[in-house]
């Protein structure tokens, strides 16, 4: 059994081994606390986080889906194979609600907020939990959304190059696909998509049935009736709305 100088009620390794994600779902499915990733060489927390669906919050770090960028940098450059995913402290009292992060989550901000003092991990941007606070833009980026260099500098919204261009006079008239602005983004209501092999490993996750159909290169209608059937297509994936 691993040792730690600190408190730990949960651990998962191994985050390179695609049967971890069962493992880990298992373990963390629906319950809410404060965890963190250790660089498993240096012993260092490099980390912290809090989530009121661990699982969740874990499946998105592992798979590069609404992560910390400087975190995926590591697991890029080292290897999943390198770190351990630890839970410092499970919140029985939090309860997700239709399987959304809606609970209150002052007292798990304040958690985190704790172990964020104690470790201060050098991967998370945030100094304070749930907040911008701490977060500081480089002389360049702050040196260009200022004053004279904003591109917006002293222009109103009539200097706009669509200002009174509507219908056929717009620039984005008829377009529509690749062209389209808001082309390859995820509608706010859209649904996630889960991709199974007939064994129900799971292959993939997509954002919504858009995403999904592009990938298998079939219509949405096709991944609306197998999501509903529970039938495979072309022998060998199943699609679900929701994990297994």
């Amino acid at each position: 059994m691993i040792q730690f100088p600190f408190n730990v009620a949960l651990c998962v390794e191994n985050l390179h081994l695609g049967d971890i994600l069962k493992v880990a779902r298992s373990m963390l499915l629906n319950i809410a606390g404060v965890y963190g990733f250790q660089n498993i060489k240096t012993g260092e927390i490099v980390y912290v986080g809090s989530a009121v669906n661990l699982w969740v919050r874990f499946y998105q770090h592992i798979t590069g889906k609404k992560s910390n960028q400087i975190l995926q940098n590591a697991f890029a450059k080292y290897g999943l194979a390198q770190f351990r995913f630890l839970v410092f402290e499970i919140l029985p009292d939090y309860k997700v609600i239709d399987n959304c992060n809606t609970t209150h989550k002052s007292p798990l901000l304040a958690v985190e907020q704790f172990y964020l003092d104690s470790f201060k991990p050098r991967y998370n941007i945030l100094t304070v939990a749930g907040s911008l606070q701490g977060y500081k833009h480089t002389p360049e980026s702050l040196a260009k959304m200022s004053g004279e260099n904003n591109p917006m500098f002293g222009k109103s919204q009539e200097d706009s190059p669509t200002f009174g261009r509507t219908g056929a006079l717009h620039p984005m008239f008829g377009k529509k696909g690749a062209d389209a602005p808001n082309f390859g983004k995820t509608p706010a209501n859209a649904k996630p998509v889960y991709l199974y092999d007939t064994k129900k490993e799971l292959i993939r996750e997509f954002n919504s049935q858009d995403q999904c159909a592009r990938w298998l290169n079939v219509s949405n209608r096709t991944v609306t009736r197998y999501i509903s059937s529970g039938k495979v297509l072309n022998n060998q994936y199943l699609l679900t709305s929701s994990l297994y």
